[in-house]
């Protein structure tokens, strides 16, 4: 059994992971935990360039991870991160050949980038977001991450609205 991981909504990736861990559990089978970003990498396979993945992290933020894909199989460039388009720009320049952004943030670090990279594009529609084929094939990539159910985790990279107002009113001294 496998199941995105993160990043993505906490909501979302909350759902998902609970229900891939309950059905593990119950199955008694271990559950795969896949980078949502590297799933994304794997329908790609057969494809020689690079591939961006990002997701809108909201907060002028996304959610990426880069991939260089050679005889087939994704070669990870860049960890899972979230970071300002500003930075993501940084760090595709250096980059050379064509780059195809896909993710449900590829239209919005198109937009940005477009102006300042003529090696940018996104990827065709059929191609743009995750599925089910991408983080099961991600998996078997990775057996190494199949576990029991109780030690699967999620992989948020950074805190949920909540913990930050917490935060907040915890330096401010609020209760």
């Amino acid at each position: 059994m496998a199941a995105a991981a993160g990043p993505g909504s906490f909501t979302g990736v909350r759902i998902g992971m609970a229900a891939a861990e309950g059905l593990a559990w119950s199955l008694g089978v271990p559950v795969a935990p896949v980078s949502t970003l590297e799933a994304m990498a794997w329908m790609f396979e057969g494809f020689s360039g690079t591939v961006c993945c990002c997701m809108d992290a909201r907060r002028q933020q996304v959610y990426r991870a880069v991939f260089e894909l050679q005889g087939g199989r994704p070669e990870r460039l860049l960890e899972d991160d979230a970071v300002s388009i500003a930075q993501l720009e940084e760090e595709l320049t250096s980059l050379s050949g064509e780059i195809i952004l896909v993710g449900d943030g590829a239209r919005l670090c198109y937009n940005s980038l477009k102006g300042h990279m003529e090696n940018i594009r996104t990827a065709p529609e059929h191609l743009l977001y995750q599925t089910a084929w991408g983080v099961a094939r991600c998996a078997l990539a990775h057996e190494e991450l199949f576990a029991p159910a109780e030690e699967a985790r999620i992989s948020y990279h950074r805190l949920s609205q909540a913990e930050r107002e917490r935060l907040a009113r915890l330096e401010k001294g609020d209760t």
